[in-house]
């Protein structure tokens, strides 16, 4: 009997010595979860609260989210800027946020300001959507859009950080003048469709009555400049070419007379100071059907470009002219 009672009491021992060793297994067990498999003489321990990726790498929170946009509108980021000859358009960046940029006609060139803190480039090869970035907080710069139809488009843009209490500009679209646009690209048509009607206008076969008009033509201008060039040493009559027509457009944008030394072209409007002239024609050189601005100069009666092309437009608002030289 005594050996009995000293059994059960042993077991009695037995059964509290485990119950109070269970906690520390449970402790242990929770270690063990949150230890990861590696070398067996190294462990590592890693915080099971973290969110991790489904390799194991532990997604970090950057803190980086702007606060200004909690209480922004959602039409805060889309901008509606409207081409102006006496005003500009202001824009704002974020680091890391660029801005799409699209307008109602294609860009032909642009100038931008500071090419390394900022990028302005084409979207999938479109010449009406552009993207607009901005590198490094702290920055501004200028940029300067030219549209096929001869309109420019002004633009002030600065970067903002993450704690700005502005937001930046996502979308801004642009609007040119619509009159102004569909009269340049009615231009480019009529110039196309002219070009393909007409391949061996003025050659050699081209009738002999319709040169004869042109040359006397010439001629007639010829004599007009003398007294200007004159003035002019440096100008060899023998150089000059006054081979040129208008091809379509407003006749009454046509110079008096207007011919080329092989450098530069002389657009002859008046006999005196043309700065009194208050609406003088732009003349664009046409390249590759597009038309490109030069630089132009006024003297004496002459509107003076720098340069000499096959063809020319002519523009006064939303009048415009062709102009094509011939052999």
């Amino acid at each position: 009997m005594n050996k009995t009672r000293n059994y059960s009491t042993l077991n009695y021992k037995t059964l509290l010595i485990m119950i109070g060793l269970m906690p520390m297994h449970l402790a242990t067990a929770k270690t063990v979860d949150n230890l990861s498999v590696g070398d067996q003489d190294k462990t590592v321990f890693i915080n099971t609260d973290q969110v991790m990726t489904k390799d194991g790498a532990v997604i970090t929170n950057l803190d980086a989210v702007q606060e200004a946009f909690n209480t922004s509108s959602e039409k805060d980021n889309i901008k509606v800027c409207a081409q102006s000859k006496t005003a500009i358009c202001k824009l704002r960046l974020r680091e890391r946020m660029p801005a799409v940029m699209t307008f109602n006609e294609d860009v032909r060139s642009f100038v931008l300001g500071d090419g390394l803190n900022f990028a302005f480039s084409s979207v999938d090869g479109s010449r009406h959507i552009y993207k607009l970035e901005g590198y490094y907080p702290g920055a501004d710069t200028n940029l300067t859009i030219v549209g096929e139809s001869g309109l420019i488009y002004s633009f002030y843009v600065r970067i903002d950080s993450i704690a700005s209490k502005f937001v930046s500009d996502f979308v801004v679209n642009v609007s040119g003048n619509s009159n102004v646009i569909a009269a340049s690209k009615e231009a480019l048509i009529k110039q196309r469709e002219w070009d393909i009607n007409n391949p061996k206008t003025f050659s050699d076969k081209a009738s002999l009555k319709v040169k004869k008009a042109h040359i006397k033509t010439a001629k007639e201008a010829a004599k007009k400049a003398i007294d200007y060039l004159d003035t002019k040493p440096n100008v060899k009559v023998e150089h000059l070419n006054f081979n040129f027509e208008l091809i379509n457009g407003d006749q009454a944008l046509m110079p008096k007379s207007v011919f080329d030394d092989g450098l530069w072209t002389y657009w002859q409007y008046g006999t005196k100071n043309l700065n009194t002239i208050d609406r003088l024609p732009v003349p664009y050189a046409v390249v590759d059907g597009h038309d490109m601005p030069v630089n132009s100069r006024i003297e004496g009666g002459y509107l003076i470009t720098e340069g000499v092309s096959q063809k020319w437009t002519l523009r006064s608002g939303e009048r415009y002219a062709c102009v094509r030289k011939f052999e």
